[in-house]
């Protein structure tokens, strides 16, 4: 899949020196992977928001890590759509046939974040439930320090989720996406608005992983 959005190192982004605490280190299929988390991990290290959105818990275990190496006062949001409401999205969620990839498999769990469940720091997780393109997001307009999309890999819902991710964005937010290069319509829709939308002018894909890294 072609990337057409330019790179930044590690480097570049001053996160060398983030001292982190990962736990939960044995990923599965649907994880992202060991690598990303670090340096997601260390980006908000050092960055230190006191209020992030996740769109997409799955099983926590990105959920639980933001809440380790985050500020006391820090409150995770974190939404995943009920295995229940599979089937009555707003949008098609993503299916491919040819590539065995399908959204459902990461919907169909049996418990959203069972990995952030009764640990330390726990706390600062606010688990959401609902579908993205109809969840009531008004509380949190223009309030989030740093947003995490990695939602649906659907078309309609990229679309949707980086729309939301927008208007959630405080003053100074940074707002990242996972699985650029790796999902098509993930990688089409976000190479369009880079090429289309002023908005995304200074997006960068973070060197060597499937994260895109935009600074407001």
């Amino acid at each position: 899949m072609s990337n057409k959005i330019p790179t930044i190192s590690k480097k570049e982004l001053g996160i060398d020196k983030a001292s982190i605490k990962l736990i939960e280190k044995e990923g599965i299929d649907g994880n992202i992977i060991d690598s990303e988390l670090e340096i997601i991990i260390k980006i908000v290290s050092t960055l230190k928001p006191k209020r992030i959105f996740e769109i997409g818990t799955f099983d926590g275990r990105t959920t639980i890590n933001l809440a380790n190496n985050t500020p006391e006062d820090t409150v995770i949001f974190s939404l995943d759509l009920p295995k229940e409401k599979i089937n009555s999205t707003k949008y098609k969620l993503y299916s491919n046939l040819f590539t065995d990839r399908d959204d459902k498999r990461y919907i169909e769990k049996s418990e959203i974040g069972e990995q952030y469940k009764d640990k330390q720091n726990s706390y600062k997780i606010k688990q959401l439930l609902g579908d993205s393109a109809t969840f009531d997001f008004s509380s949190y307009i223009k309030f989030i320090d740093f947003i995490f999309v990695d939602g649906s890999h659907a078309k309609d819902y990229v679309k949707n989720d980086t729309e939301i991710a927008l208007q959630l964005a405080s003053k100074n937010s940074i707002i990242m996406w996972h699985d650029y290069t790796n999902w098509e319509d993930v990688t089409n829709v976000m190479n369009d608005y880079y090429e289309k939308d002023d908005r995304f002018k200074n997006i960068k894909q973070i060197e060597n992983t499937t994260f895109l890294y935009l600074e407001k």
